[in-house]
C-alpha cells in the first residue's frame, strides 16, 4: 500500500525517486522534488494521505506517523548521493532483515524489481 502510493506520486511527477526502503516501523526515501514543490508540503501531504489509507486498511484511527516533519538533507555531490543510496539499501541488513524485499535495491542490482520507477543519477549530473 505504501509503495503503491509512492509509485503514484512518482507517476504524477511530484518527485523523482532515487532510493527507498520500507522498514517494519519507518521508511527511508531519497527523492528530488518537482521544481514547484517544497519538502515540508510534500511530506505533510504524503504522510496524511498514506496514513488515511493505511489506517483504513488496518482498521485503525488517529495518528499513524510519529510527530515531526521527518529528516531531510540537501545532497550536493555525487559522493553524498552514493553514501545516502547505500545507507538506504543497507538499513535492512543492519537490522538483521536479510533478503528484505521492500526496497529499491533490486533496481540497483539489476535484479527482479516491480516497484516504483527509480531515477538514477548518472555521472554527468550537475551538482
Amino acid at each position: 500500500m505504501f509503495v503503491a502510493h509512492l509509485a503514484l506520486v512518482v507517476k504524477m511527477g511530484q518527485i523523482s525517486l532515487h532510493a527507498y526502503v520500507v522498514m517494519p516501523e519507518h521508511v527511508h526515501m531519497l527523492v528530488s522534488l518537482a521544481d514547484d514543490l517544497k519538502m515540508e508540503n510534500f511530506l505533510r501531504t504524503f504522510k496524511r494521505r498514506t496514513s488515511e489509507k493505511l489506517n483504513r486498511l488496518l482498521g485503525h484511527s488517529g495518528a499513524f506517523w510519529l510527530p515531526g516533519g521527518g529528516y531531510d538533507v540537501n545532497i550536493n555531490t555525487r559522493k553524498q548521493y552514493l553514501i545516502k543510496v547505500a545507507y538506504v539499501h543497507e538499513n535492512p541488513e543492519k537490522r538483521g532483515l536479510v533478503g528484505w524485499e521492500h526496497s529499491s535495491i533490486g533496481a540497483y542490482l539489476g535484479a527482479a524489481y516491480n516497484g516504483p520507477e527509480i531515477t538514477f543519477v548518472g555521472t554527468d549530473a550537475k551538482w
